[in-house]
């Protein structure tokens, strides 16, 4: 546990340090939003950090530029991915707070997941830059982005964002299979380290795409008769 520490320790950066605050105090604010139920609470919580994040970014070139561009085409991509599983499956839950949305997915959505997705990418690089083997750097990558999903599904889900529709097994108030499903979907970040960020960011949202239905469907959440919101 010490060489982890010292590992860490000697390769900690400003970056590394803009990243954990902007996030942590993130974190924060939506866990207050659980009471406040604010849908523009929630837009701000996500928009700050990446403003903050990006501003950096622009002075320093180092693994948080590609890891921005990744979440953003990751949230932009998300309207794409849920109305054609919506389309063709079945609507999963249903969005509860107002706002501007992009076909049936609200903005404050598409921003959380591209401050999600940029972590998430941030720390897989970082997990490598810092000399960590293959095989941690995949669990690594698989927990945070599963961990990422059970606590920031739920906390959404709290604050009266969104709602699942009921499954056989939830954790807490989200399907299993969905935080299951991101963890498995960004998993092959590690394994392609040297691709653009926009490429990668095609492949994790194909994977998340395959695999949250393919789980939905093994656990019998898919197809439902459901449309819209």
């Amino acid at each position: 546990m010490r060489a982890w520490y010292r590992r860490i320790k000697s390769n900690w950066n400003r970056t590394d340090t803009i990243v954990l605050a902007t996030n942590v105090a993130s974190f924060f604010v939506f866990i207050g939003n659980t009471w406040w139920g604010s849908a523009w609470v929630c837009t701000l919580a996500s928009l700050i950090p990446i403003a903050i994040q990006m501003s950096h970014a622009f002075r320093v070139y180092d693994s948080l530029r590609p890891a921005l561009i990744f979440g953003a085409c990751i949230g932009a991509a998300w309207p794409i991915g849920e109305g054609f599983v919506t389309s063709a499956v079945g609507w999963w839950g249903e969005y509860l707070a107002p706002g501007p949305v992009v076909w049936h997915t609200p903005i404050y959505c598409m921003l959380i997941g591209w401050l999600a997705s940029t972590h998430i990418y941030y720390v897989t690089q970082r997990t490598r830059e810092m000399g960590w083997s293959l095989r941690v750097n995949f669990a690594n990558t698989i927990i945070t982005a599963a961990l990422l999903g059970v606590v920031g599904e739920n906390l959404f889900v709290s604050a009266k964002m969104w709602i699942y529709h009921p499954s056989d097994l939830d954790w807490v108030s989200v399907p299993a299979f969905v935080p299951v499903a991101y963890g498995i979907g960004y998993s092959v970040l590690p394994f392609i380290k040297s691709w653009r960020p926009t490429r990668a960011a095609f492949l994790v949202a194909g994977a998340l795409l395959i695999v949250s239905v393919g789980l939905g469907f093994a656990v019998g959440f898919f197809p439902r008769h459901v449309t819209g919101q």
